[in-house]
């Protein structure tokens, strides 16, 4: 609907001129403004199909690539004559990798899970047989630490002590049912377990206790704020003719009035459409879908006009926080909106020309990597210049800080 058309709506004869020039700049604004956020999306669009076509399936191949790697490194996991430090950095390695496949939406049809069961199912391997080995006196040095970490309330078989050694989550077991049978017997004994075990976290405990609070008072005043503005639109929804033009819109526009199965769907979203405005207290949808489905040449009253203002701008907010949300989304079009968007098309070309021989190489550095690491001697020096390269990066002050504000997918 046009500028002109609306303003011709504005026949109330008692209505002030401030008034319908409000009116009119706000109408106008919201045109603008749909418009605004309807170019966004098509913008959006058109960068994440070119990114389809060209991107997308070398980071599929990259993603395969660091699957490979994965694989090829956790058959190394368990060797005998790593070093623990070596061990653990090849760990980390593998979960840092693990941890980009799971947060990646762009790895294909890669089944992470299974890497990371057979990952686990390695360590377990290890930890049984370490376990298998351990001593009496070791035996007797967890369950002495586990005792006075609990004042003796949790006692321990010998089987237990070695499946905790094992898998140290196994110990929350053992928590939990300790904490059950204080639930169902709570005795002033109990305080004084509290007391001696976690009186020293009352401060830091106290100081997040109060942060939540505040936290939560936040968000309450917001609801309560939000809750009052909508309770406000409502009434001043209902006030007005908006809402007799709705139950007129609604009668005409009821799809089981339709015999003809394509009318009746197109009216279903029609009626959703008015549905959703009269929600969300939307009079510009609710008066653009009026003029197009009824020729009346409305005539406001005074009452309607003074409510059309905040409706409208309310509309005009509502519009301005649907674009942030989706310029902040986690949606893959979003994602790769934020990576590549540039202010002209050849700098968008460039972005994505960059990314994609940033994945080239990487796609060959992995490949050469697996080649050159059939050995644990192989491993251990891939492993060294991993280290060594982190112990610079240390000092790389500007790298580190420059990383703060990376955008990986």
């Amino acid at each position: 609907m046009s500028k002109s058309h609306f303003l011709s709506m504005l026949k109330e004869k008692k209505s002030k001129a401030s008034e319908q020039n409000e009116l009119q700049t706000l109408w106008t604004k919201i045109e603008k403004h749909q418009k605004r956020n309807l170019n966004f999306e098509k913008k959006r669009d058109k960068i994440f199909s070119e990114f389809q076509q060209k991107v997308e399936p070398i980071e599929h191949k990259q993603a395969y690539n660091i699957a490979l790697q994965i694989e090829h490194f956790t058959q190394f996991v368990s060797r005998k004559t790593l070093a623990d430090y070596e061990r653990n950095e090849l760990l980390d390695w593998i979960y840092e990798d693990l941890h980009y496949l799971n947060n990646s939406p762009f790895t294909g049809d890669l089944n992470v899970a299974e890497l990371e069961h057979v990952l686990e199912k390695k360590i377990n391997d290890i930890n049984t047989h370490k376990v298998s080995k351990l001593s009496d006196d070791a035996l007797d040095d967890l369950r002495g630490i586990i005792e006075t970490s609990f004042d003796g309330a949790i006692e321990l078989t010998d089987a237990e002590l070695r499946e905790i050694a094992a898998d140290p989550n196994q110990l929350q077991k053992h928590i939990d049912k300790l904490e059950a049978e204080f639930s169902d017997n709570e005795t002033p004994d109990d305080d004084d377990f509290y007391q001696n075990n976690f009186s020293d976290d009352d401060d830091e405990s106290s100081f997040f206790d109060d942060l939540f609070k505040q936290k939560n008072e936040y968000f309450s005043q917001y609801d309560e704020k939000v809750k009052q503005q909508q309770q406000e639109l409502d009434r001043l929804f209902k006030g007005s003719q908006l809402n007799k033009m709705y139950k007129r819109l609604a009668s005409k526009l009821h799809p089981d009035k339709e015999l003809d199965a394509i009318k009746k769907a197109h009216k279903h979203e029609l009626m959703q459409q008015l549905s959703i405005a009269r929600k969300n207290k939307d009079g510009f949808t609710l008066l653009q879908l009026y003029l197009q489905h009824f020729n009346d040449d409305i005539e406001f009253d005074s009452k309607t006009m003074e409510n059309l203002t905040p409706l409208l701008q309310a509309k005009l907010a509502q519009l301005n926080q649907e674009l942030s949300d989706l310029k902040q989304s986690r949606t893959p079009e979003t994602l790769v909106w934020q990576q590549f968007n540039g202010r002209s098309k050849a700098i968008i070309t460039a972005n994505m020309e960059n990314q994609i021989t940033a994945l080239k190489f990487e796609c060959n550095e992995i490949s050469d990597r697996i080649a050159n690491c059939r050995t644990v001697k192989d491993l251990k020096a891939i492993l060294k210049i991993r280290l060594d390269n982190q112990a610079i990066n240390m000092f790389d002050f500007p790298t580190q800080f420059n990383g703060l504000f990376g955008t990986p997918f």
